[in-house]
Formats: C-alpha cells, sequence, structure tokens
C-alpha cells in the first residue's frame, strides 16, 4: 500500500476492510507509528504544576533577573498562592543562581528539564527532543509574550518574566501546547487530543466511538469503540508511551496490549484506573477494577446512547443510572433490560416475539 498522506487517504483505505476489527487495527496501527506524545505538556501539566490550586489574580511588576546585553528591564511577574510546585520553584532557584545571565540560565534550565524528562523516559533521543522543543518556547515567549499596561500615564509593553510564563503554561494549556495535525492527520498532541481526534475518525469509518475520562497516573482520556466482538478500549497514549519507552509501565505489557483490549483486560493491566466520565456524562460512582461489570457497563453505555427512558415508569436515564450503580443491579436484571432494549431497537412487541 501506498504511503498514506491524508486523512481522507486513510479512511478510503480503512473503510476497504470488511470487519471492524481490522479496520479498527488498520487506523490505530497507523497512528501508532506515526503519532508523537507531547512530554512538554506532561513535564508541565503533570509535574510542574503539581499541587498548585490558585495563582494571582494579576501581574505585579519586577525587575528582570535575567538580562540580555547589561539591560535591565522591568517585567510582569507572578506568584502561586495556594498550593505548591517543587518544579516551578526549582525553575525560579535556577534564575537566581544565573547571576542574572540569560544563557547560563537557559543552559540550566536545558539541563534540568532534560533530567526530570529522564527520570520517565528511557529513550534519550525523545528526552532531548522534548526538552529542545520546551526550552525553544519558553525563549520565544520570554521575547514575545507582552502586556501592555499603563504607568505615569504612558503606555508601555511589557515582557512576562519566567514565573508569569510558566502560570500563563498552566492557565492555558491547550492554547500553548495545541495539538499539531497535517493534512487531517494528527502527528503531536497528548491523550485529550487524540480522543477528541479519535472520535469523528472512528465514526467516519463506521465504528460506534465513546469518549472516556477516568485516571491512570494522572487524569487521563481514551475511548472505547464498540468492534465485531463488543466494547474495547482504545488507549493511544498507553500504547504510544511503551513505545517510547515511558519507565513504571509493567515490561511484559506492550503497545498493542493498551491499542486495543477488552475492557476487564484494560483493568488488569493498571488496577489504579478508573472511569468517572462517559461522552462528558459523569457517573455518580467511578467505575473501577473492583466494580466493573461487562453487562451493567453496557447498559450504561446503552442509555447514554440512545438517551431513551427506561420501560419502568417514567425514570429518567440520570435517575436509572444513578440507582444502578448506586444499589447494583443484578445480572438477571440486566440481562432482562437488554433484552427489553434491543427488542425495542428491532421495533418488535411483546404479543409478536
Amino acid at each position: 500500500m501506498e504511503q498514506i498522506q491524508n486523512i481522507e487517504q486513510l479512511i478510503a483505505e480503512a473503510m476497504k476492510i470488511s470487519s471492524k476489527d481490522e479496520r479498527i487495527a488498520f487506523v490505530m496501527n497507523y497512528f501508532l507509528n506515526t503519532v508523537q506524545y507531547n512530554y512538554t505538556y506532561l513535564f508541565v501539566k503533570g509535574y510542574a504544576q503539581e499541587r498548585v490550586t490558585k495563582v494571582d489574580a494579576g501581574f505585579r511588576l519586577a525587575e528582570s533577573k535575567l538580562n540580555k546585553e547589561g539591560i535591565t528591564r522591568v517585567v510582569l511577574t507572578r506568584d502561586i498562592t495556594e498550593g505548591d510546585s517543587r518544579i516551578f520553584r526549582n525553575i525560579l532557584k535556577l534564575q537566581e543562581k544565573s547571576q542574572g545571565s540569560y544563557e547560563m540560565f537557559k543552559n540550566n534550565l536545558r539541563n534540568y528539564i532534560k533530567d526530570e524528562l529522564g527520570k520517565h523516559i528511557a529513550n534519550n533521543d525523545i528526552v532531548t527532543e522534548n526538552t529542545d522543543n520546551l526550552i525553544e518556547k519558553i525563549e520565544n515567549d520570554l521575547e514575545n509574550k507582552k502586556m501592555d499596561v499603563e504607568l505615569n500615564e504612558k503606555q508601555y509593553s511589557l515582557n512576562y518574566d519566567i514565573s508569569a510564563i510558566l502560570i500563563d503554561y498552566f492557565l492555558n494549556m491547550d492554547t500553548n501546547f495545541p495539538p499539531k495535525i497535517k493534512n487531517g492527520l494528527i502527528n503531536n498532541g497528548v491523550c485529550g487530543h487524540y480522543t477528541d481526534y479519535l472520535l469523528p475518525i472512528m465514526e467516519k469509518i463506521g465504528v460506534e466511538a465513546h469518549k472516556i475520562q477516568g485516571t491512570s497516573e494522572f487524569p487521563h482520556a481514551w475511548i472505547i469503540v464498540n468492534g465485531d466482538q463488543g466494547y474495547k478500549s482504545i488507549d493511544l497514549t498507553r500504547a504510544v508511551a511503551i513505545r517510547d519507552s515511558f519507565l513504571g509501565i509493567p515490561p511484559e505489557q506492550t503497545s498493542q496490549d493498551w491499542l486495543y483490549s477488552d475492557i476487564d483486560t484494560m483493568f488488569d493491566m493498571q488496577s489504579t484506573r478508573t472511569i468517572t466520565k462517559i461522552d462528558e456524562e459523569e457517573l455518580p460512582n467511578a467505575i473501577t477494577h473492583e466494580n466493573y461489570d461487562k453487562h451493567e457497563f453496557n447498559t450504561i453505555i446503552r442509555n447514554l446512547k440512545n438517551r431513551k427512558k427506561d420501560d419502568i415508569g417514567e425514570i429518567t436515564l440520570k435517575t436509572f443510572l444513578e440507582q444502578g450503580l448506586r444499589d447494583g443491579i443484578s445480572s438477571t436484571e440486566t440481562e432482562e433490560a437488554e433484552q427489553r432494549e434491543q427488542t425495542k431497537e428491532r421495533g418488535v412487541t411483546k404479543d409478536e416475539q
């Protein structure tokens, strides 16, 4: 097969495959082989932001501690007011130790970011590439992020300092670290980007898909799809992480294990994983390794998908979900409910059976 040039070609090639499972595998293996994970996003959101819960509402004026060509400048700064971040504080310490030298700070910061990423990723090329990308972004933002302020009845355009830059990253992650898409094909992003991107792609290749939100090591997003044998989990992020030699994942697990797996297998592979939202619908109780039940899960998906009232009284979907997850649904009740739903979908009444 010729190299895929755009999303239309990928979809067209996928639609030549009759089996849904094989169609899904074709698309997902394409992305596993081509997409990159934005570990700079993970460094900022997952590690640097840490327990930060509140920041300064506005900016303060300060004398720049990093001066180019010996010129002292006034800059805009911000600080954390609730919570804290080890990495944020360490970067500010690097600034203090740089004795006003911008180049010294940049080199020290590069080494620090590389060391931090290296604690989590064994692939040195990926660590170096992501470090260089983040240093380039920080350098550009220190030079170009500005705000107009009025001082003594005059307008001045002032740069952000490093603390204001980092806090801007915390507050506006998706603006500062957007996905990269070329010719309709995503080639760089994080879990939320992958998820939002894959949902319409699955629809275009004739596969029902749902957005899942919950937790892995961090807040996480992935999708489930309705394949030839029922609902399966697709976690492109985890598959890419294994490909990239991300540390902490059991060595026996492979990218293919996470690229397309049974949901109970997913929980077995990571017992701390949770599902808290399906298609943006917040569940009354998280689905976990301990309480996952295939029949109950299918019932929840069916009700979310169809947005129908249960045929017992006037129970709304929200009430039905809350009651089912709170009190539990027996296997017999679940099977009966599934049979009723399937009967209604076929348009068959009880008398006609």
